[in-house]
């Protein structure tokens, strides 16, 4: 079994009911405080092995556990980001977040000044008592990070988040989740169509095949931490773990 806040999945195959499963046979274990990043052509499993994770998808065959334990959904130690901020609009910014902190148990008394804090943490404090609607989606994304990262969950799960985000918009929001990472490292599941992105952030790219097959290959990301998105951008070391990881999604694509 998994330990503490790791992932462990063995022999792993989900189908939905399909001649062809989405993926069979799938091992994968995540180790406590890492950060992992999976990337696939479309409809190859990665939301559905984040899926898995978090407990919202069943098992037709193998073995999974998170924390120790079977996957279950709603669990409190899971924090789930999507590409949708899922703001509340009639909320301000500081009161989106001081309402996740409620709804953590976290004490009334200390939710304003901990949801201050997360909002500075990604450049959002002058913006605590605005609303939704008067946000980019760059900063309502921002206002998701601090959401998530001020609940103080054990893992984070987080398909696809800056997906419809434009370039340089993506490298701001990456270079926020490291930094938020950073401050305590707790485990990380991202899911990208981005290899850039993904070598920017993981210890280590998952490459999954399509058509069912599962993982091509594990690529290790032996860059040095802490590290600036636009500064990779110009490190050889960074495009020879690209071409490694790009050359891995080609075969998995049958290319």
């Amino acid at each position: 079994m998994a330990s503490a806040n790791g992932i462990e999945l063995n022999q792993v195959t989900v189908s939905f009911g399909r001649d062809r499963p989405v993926f069979a046979d799938l091992d994968l274990t995540i180790e406590p405080g890492e950060f992992v990043a999976i990337v696939g052509a479309s409809g190859c499993g990665k939301t559905t092995l984040m899926n898995v994770v978090a407990g919202l998808v069943p098992l037709d065959a193998g073995t999974a556990a998170v924390g120790g334990s079977p996957p279950s959904a709603g669990r409190p130690d899971i924090a789930y980001i999507l590409a949708r901020d899922a703001l509340l609009p009639w909320r301000t910014v500081q009161s989106n977040v001081e309402y996740a902190l409620g709804l953590s148990g976290v004490p009334r008394r200390e939710r304003p000044g901990r949801a201050q804090s997360y909002l500075e943490k990604v450049g959002l404090g002058h913006a605590v008592g605005l609303l939704p609607a008067a946000l980019s989606h760059g900063m309502r994304q921002r206002v998701a990070l601090a959401r998530a990262f001020a609940v103080e969950r054990s893992i984070y799960l987080l398909d696809e988040p800056f997906s419809a985000l434009d370039a340089q918009t993506k490298l701001v929001l990456q270079n926020h989740l490291l930094n938020l990472w950073e401050e305590n490292r707790k485990t990380v599941v991202f899911v990208t169509h981005d290899i850039g992105e993904a070598v920017v952030l993981a210890d280590r790219v998952i490459v999954m095949a399509a058509n069912g097959g599962g993982i091509v290959e594990e690529v290790p990301v032996r860059i040095a931490r802490p590290r600036s998105s636009e500064e990779l951008q110009e490190s050889p070391e960074f495009h020879e773990i690209y071409r490694a990881a790009w050359h891995a999604l080609r075969r998995g694509m049958g290319a």
